[in-house]
């Protein structure tokens, strides 16, 4: 639950038309996620909240073609996104159990989402954590299904489907 794997992203990819080059990903923990994204795409950016979370990641990476943020997600996303306006995008959005120094700092998914919302290009839009959809208590847990993330985009969905613990919209 909640890992990303070579395998989850060959079928998130599987017989699309269209492969973005750029993943940005939201909730970088220890920075698993984020390594095995940089195995597909030619740029990954990745937003931690958490100071020692965003350290140790950063400090653990190799890979030239990550790049590491600190700061709240949905904030952070609102400003990269305006460096990406040439091109689809993988969004991967993981930063919705934020907890900072013990306190719960939000749910991002709808901020972030409104600023996917803003794009016209053929983006796919990854959220993880299916299992929890509508199950953890905690503000923001208990709207979140499938159907209101394709609601809330609306029409700019083309297609979308659970992909093990993934909710994939492509848009």
């Amino acid at each position: 639950m909640g890992q990303i794997t070579a395998e989850i992203v060959r079928k998130i990819l599987f017989n699309i038309e269209y492969k973005p080059k750029i993943c940005l990903e939201t909730g970088t923990r220890n920075g698993s996620s984020a390594k095995v994204w940089a195995g597909f795409f030619d740029e990954v950016h990745t937003i931690e909240v958490r100071k020692s979370a965003y350290l140790k990641a950063k400090k653990s990476n190799s890979l030239k073609n990550i790049h590491f943020y600190l700061g709240d997600s949905s904030q952070v996303l609102s400003k990269l996104i305006k460096r990406f306006n040439h091109q689809p995008v993988l969004f991967y959005l993981d930063a919705h159990r934020k907890r900072n120094q013990g306190q719960y700092n939000g749910f991002p998914i709808w901020k972030e989402l409104d600023a996917i919302k803003t794009r016209d290009f053929r983006d796919i839009v990854v959220v993880d954590d299916v299992h929890a959809f509508g199950r953890v208590s905690g503000k923001g847990w208990e709207g979140l299904t499938v159907e209101t993330i394709s609601d809330y985009l609306g029409d700019k969905v083309k297609d979308l489907k659970v992909i093990d613990d993934n909710c994939v919209v492509w848009i």
